[in-house]
């Protein structure tokens, strides 16, 4: 009796061992895999900025097309929200004086408002562009200054997509790839960076009117449907438009944009 119990035991022990080997082993290809597939993205990525230097050499701005800013689509939409109580935030600003649209020159115009003329500007004007890029590096890579030569998704093919892409980027005041990381004046470029989660609520505290503003972003919980209600983070119970959120957790980061012109700054403020 002793012995059956014995061997049932030995028996017991060898399967889970063998079991735990085979998982070790199959963890082990997998990790091995993972490895190796990002090996070859970190190579297409590099070889992706190899070709967008090279294609930078030759390329013209896109932004050949204006729209009226004055147009109700664009109110609110991509002049960026500048809280009122709070005038500066670290080293975001709030309060620099804006160059009017009658006074920008032509080239500030087209930095600031224009975009390729075969395209839809509410996702092709230079704000929207570096929005976009902005928010995929951090979601994806944790950067909270984008690098507007680090494709996520290389290779972008063709290479003509590519050529597209990089010269919706190019300043119209500099012919050159616009500079995002420019914290003082510098004509031309801008400074753009992740307002993180815990500096959002940093500047929910200070105004919450933060929180008003973008709530269908600050969302701390919820479901997609008609009749989804969630908490904002002041606490407030919001109905959302199943047209505007997106489903799942929404973690409250936002992007600062402060765009500067040839002699002031354009565009500033929380997108």
């Amino acid at each position: 009796m002793n012995m059956s119990r014995l061997f049932l035991s030995l028996l017991f022990i060898i399967t889970v061992l063998g079991v735990a080997t085979a998982s070790l082993l199959s963890n082990a290809n997998e990790d091995e895999e993972v490895s190796r597939m990002l090996s070859s993205r970190n190579k297409q990525i590099e070889a992706c900025r190899a070709a967008a230097v090279v294609l930078l050499e030759g390329l013209k701005s896109s932004r050949n097309a204006l729209v009226d800013p004055e147009e109700g689509w664009i109110q609110g939409g991509f002049t960026g929200f500048r809280p009122p109580k709070v005038k500066a935030f670290k080293d975001l600003k709030f309060d620099d004086p804006l160059v009017p649209f009658e006074e920008m020159t032509y080239e500030e115009k087209l930095l600031a408002w224009g975009y390729p003329a075969d395209t839809d500007p509410v996702n092709t004007m230079m704000p929207q562009k570096l929005l976009m890029v902005a928010y995929a590096q951090y979601r994806y890579a944790d950067r909270t200054t984008p690098d507007l030569l680090w494709m996520h998704n290389a290779p972008v093919a063709p290479v003509e997509r590519l050529e597209r892409q990089l010269a919706m980027l190019i300043s119209p005041v500099t012919g050159k790839l616009i500079e995002v990381d420019c914290e003082e004046f510098s004509a031309g470029n801008a400074y753009v960076r992740i307002v993180t989660e815990d500096e959002v609520k940093e500047l929910v505290e200070l105004d919450p009117t933060v929180d008003e503003w973008w709530n269908y972003s600050m969302l701390a919980f919820g479901k997609n449907d008609p009749e989804d209600v969630r908490i904002t983070l002041t606490g407030k119970e919001v109905k959302v438009d199943p047209d505007r959120a997106m489903g799942g957790k929404h973690e409250p980061y936002l992007v600062y944009i402060r765009l500067y012109g040839e002699n002031g700054v354009l565009i500033e403020g929380l997108f």
